[in-house]
């Protein structure tokens, strides 16, 4: 009796947190559609610059590269060696479920069970090396951002106060990272996991931890890992503005993006289905501090989209051709309804 009030309130908590999602998703969607006039956006999309275009979309693709290339230093180096070729897959992949399934997060749980039951390594242990790399990448498209703020409040008086609430915001996501990252409150973890009665929780609790220790020791991996980071920011953003140059009547200043992507970066992780809708709309907020209108910054929106959704069937394709086992599927399934 017992076991089916808990699947039952596991239940409605899942369906909550699916319906506030739901509900974050249609407000900006609603917002956007009201916000700007669509027979301007189809004019722009009529004029692009399909060569530049191309060229935007190259360069997004070698984005994939440095974060390959991070997870794969950051697991060796925490006792779970992938190549860089599966890395890369693995990404791929998880882009698809990324887009596809009602988080913003279901790629990193798709990548970390596929790579798992691959290899047959520890689910706790993947998971962790996941976070770590998520969280540099955070600390460094924070960094990033902070400064080119400084920047900006030196030129735009105007954006103060925008900027400091957003920077504020960013913030406190950083402090939160942070405080994951410090042996006391790892400590605390194992012992209050260390009571709980399902083993299988707890051996991932402490092999997630483990990941985060063997990070922490060595300033080798750290540095190069925050190297791979900080590449993986620099051809977002070169991506970004090569992008915004297709757009006819796009204007925004250079330094506008160093703050606006990684901006999108941290919007990404409010409650919505697959990111949808708030993305688009940090855009035309973000944007808009710079001048740039709602049409133009939504037109951007819709192509940094389609890129995604391009890269997303690039890793539907290879998990149906090489992971398209039934238990990867049902372990992906598995987790998401946690």
């Amino acid at each position: 009796m017992a076991t089916k009030v808990r699947g039952g309130v596991k239940s409605r908590s899942g369906k909550t947190v699916l319906a506030v999602k739901l509900l974050v998703t249609t407000v900006a969607l609603l917002w956007l559609f009201h916000t700007v006039h669509w027979n301007l956006i189809l004019e722009k999309l009529a004029g692009l610059h399909y060569a530049i275009l191309g060229l935007s979309f190259i360069v997004t693709a070698t984005s994939f590269i440095p974060c390959a290339l991070r997870w794969k230093r950051i697991s060796g180096s925490c006792g779970y060696p992938i190549t860089f070729e599966e890395s890369i897959r693995a990404y791929l992949m998880g882009s698809f479920f990324s887009n596809f399934l009602p988080t913003g997060k279901g790629g990193d749980l798709a990548r970390g069970i596929i790579v798992a039951k691959r290899n047959d390594y520890s689910l706790g242990g993947i998971m962790g090396t996941i976070l770590v790399e998520r969280i540099n990448g955070l600390i460094v498209a924070t960094v990033i951002m902070i400064f080119t703020s400084l920047f900006i409040f030196s030129i735009i008086i105007e954006l103060r106060d925008s900027m400091i609430s957003s920077v504020i915001f960013v913030l406190v996501l950083l402090a939160l990272s942070i405080i994951c990252l410090n042996p006391r409150f790892q400590a605390l973890l194992i012992r209050l996991f260390r009571r709980t009665r399902w083993p299988r929780l707890r051996n991932a609790v402490q092999d997630i931890i483990g990941v985060f220790k063997t990070f922490r020791e060595k300033p080798n991996m750290i540095m190069a890992v925050t190297g791979f980071s900080t590449l993986n920011q620099a051809i977002l953003i070169l991506s970004g503005i090569i992008t915004a140059q297709a757009i006819p009547g796009f204007q925004a200043p250079w330094y506008s993006f160093p703050v606006v992507i990684p901006l999108i970066f941290f919007t990404a992780l409010l409650p919505s289905i697959g990111g949808y809708g708030v993305r688009e709309a940090g855009f035309v907020v973000f944007f808009g501090w710079f001048g740039v209108s709602a049409e133009s910054a939504t037109t951007y929106a819709i192509l940094r989209l389609t890129f995604n959704l391009v890269f997303s069937l690039a890793g539907a394709f290879l998990f149906v051709v090489n992971n398209g086992r039934k238990e990867d599927a049902a372990g992906v399934t598995e987790v998401e309804q946690v």
